[in-house]
């Protein structure tokens, strides 16, 4: 491959992921309800008091987020609120915490 040939698809490659974040942060937030599928602790020399929480929404979508392992208070199987945005979910703030 030469390199004008790689520059190009660099080039294209930044252009798709910077039209892909635009066009994602643009989509309506709804609310969602999504059920936790996995509870595991989070590997890191910082922070191993942490656990990794992840859920799925009813239409496919998946989030998770970090919770201080002593103020978890969810089980797998739970439902828990959400927000979706386009072909993202964020847990609420509030969500698996004590």
């Amino acid at each position: 491959m030469s390199k004008n040939s790689l520059m190009r698809t660099a080039s294209l490659t930044v252009s798709m992921i910077l039209l892909m974040g635009s066009a994602c942060s643009e989509q309506p937030e709804r609310k969602a309800l999504a059920v936790v599928t996995d509870i595991a602790p989070r590997v890191s020399r910082w922070h191993s008091d942490q656990v990794l929480v992840t859920a799925r929404s009813a239409d496919g979508l998946v989030g998770s987020k970090l919770v201080d392992a002593a103020r978890l208070d969810c089980r797998v199987g739970e439902k828990v609120q959400a927000t979706a945005r386009g072909v993202s979910l964020f847990l609420d703030a509030r969500a698996c915490q004590r």
